[in-house]
């Protein structure tokens, strides 16, 4: 900080220095060539581009129809610009200055006051982006299914993820057990979010009564607990009864007892 005025003219004491490196290069450096878009043509803030050549990146703002905000900086100074409304509540978005509607004040503003910087202190172009960093990067997803929530939260933390604890869903291991994970095994964006849902200890698995007769289907069902509900009927060489061709939900599917299961069958005759 060069110098610090007050609103009545008289300088105000600078500050003792005091500067601590809390984002590593390549993710600042990344982070900056994102926020150049929005001061290129096209993007949110471009409007206030005094277009001097000087790169510059920047991030736009509201607040709901009160105040806008405007933030630019080039390598070497940062204009920071704030136009709302200061006392009570009131929509912005209908009044305006010197034909300005009050939300686009903003642009004109750090506009000039970016021009004067640059010309004081000329910015040089940005780092590169780390290229790692710009491209999503995958990490082996294990499977926590039937371990304890604690279990499956310490290995999907020790593989790089972040755990979310779901509710609990049908399923007919002990409740402080894992149940359910989403995303399931396999590939997973590395340090994305894995929610895993325990156990609630009351379903019972779906028998697979596919090839039954939709009698014997039936019973076996009711003999698990379930009801039975007749599904889609396709034409082919079943029982003259119907044969079970699927179910919903399928064999193994943990459910409660007493819910439905559906039928879809094969029959010569639908």
């Amino acid at each position: 900080i060069d110098k610090i005025t007050g609103p009545d003219g008289t300088d105000i004491p600078l500050p003792p220095p005091s500067c601590t490196e809390v984002i590593k290069p390549e993710i600042a450096a990344t982070a900056a060539f994102a926020l150049k878009g929005v001061m290129d043509p096209g993007g949110t803030g471009s409007r206030a581009n005094p277009g001097d050549g000087t790169p510059l990146i920047g991030k736009t703002g509201t607040h709901e129809s009160a105040q806008t905000m405007l933030v630019d900086s080039s390598t070497a100074a940062t204009t920071a610009v704030w136009v709302g409304q200061a006392n009570g509540d009131a929509d912005i978005y209908n009044y305006y200055s010197h034909d300005v509607n009050v939300p686009d004040i903003r642009y004109g503003l750090s506009r000039q006051i970016t021009a004067a910087a640059d010309a004081i202190f000329p910015g040089s172009p940005f780092p590169s982006p780390s290229q790692s960093l710009l491209k999503q990067s995958y990490t082996n997803l294990p499977s926590v299914v039937g371990m304890t929530v604690d279990q499956a939260t310490q290995t999907l933390e020790g593989s790089g993820f972040s755990v979310t604890v779901g509710p609990a869903v049908q399923s007919n291991l002990p409740t402080d057990q894992v149940a359910q994970q989403d995303p399931g095994p396999g590939q997973a964006v590395t340090g994305s979010t894995i929610t895993i849902s325990p156990s609630n200890g009351q379903g019972v698995p779906v028998p697979n009564v596919v090839g039954k007769t939709m009698g014997d289907a039936a019973t076996a069902l009711k003999d698990a607990g379930f009801n039975s509900v007749k599904g889609t009927c396709t034409p082919g060489n079943g029982d003259d009864s119907g044969t079970v061709s699927a179910t919903t939900p399928a064999a193994g599917t943990p459910a409660p007892k007493g819910s439905s299961v559906t039928l879809n069958y094969v029959k010569k005759n639908c």
